[in-house]
């Protein structure tokens, strides 16, 4: 199918098809913003401009393996916060704006 900008089939590899409705398909070089090369996962103008949000496990996934990474090493803020408390385990919800900090689905360590 042909591009929804120019009209033309041009580079069939650099057309990009809207992963959310897949309806709309645009070249990389055709789009608002130019790409190099087509992402894995893009959206178009109508559906990010929706707010429509999509739950990618993969990224939630490396959002989660850079928390253990980036603190689980070094002593995290979340076992700093649960030792200044005096308690032997953290049973407190999660600060909404921390938990913007720490990625989807993070569940604080105990501390022992």
């Amino acid at each position: 199918e042909p591009c929804q900008v120019c009209g033309d089939i041009g580079f069939v590899d650099l057309i990009m098809t809207c992963f959310y409705c897949r309806d709309v398909r645009e070249h990389t070089y055709c789009a608002k913003v130019h790409l190099m090369s087509p992402p894995d996962m893009w959206l178009c103008e109508v559906c990010r401009s929706s707010g429509r949000v999509l739950h990618v496990p993969s990224l939630v996934d490396k959002d989660t393996k850079d928390l253990t990474t980036d603190h689980g090493a070094s002593g995290s803020k979340i076992s700093g916060e649960s030792s200044e408390k005096g308690s032997s385990s953290y049973t407190s919800p999660i600060d909404p704006e921390e938990a913007d900090d720490q990625g989807p689905g993070v569940t604080p360590p105990s501390s022992k």
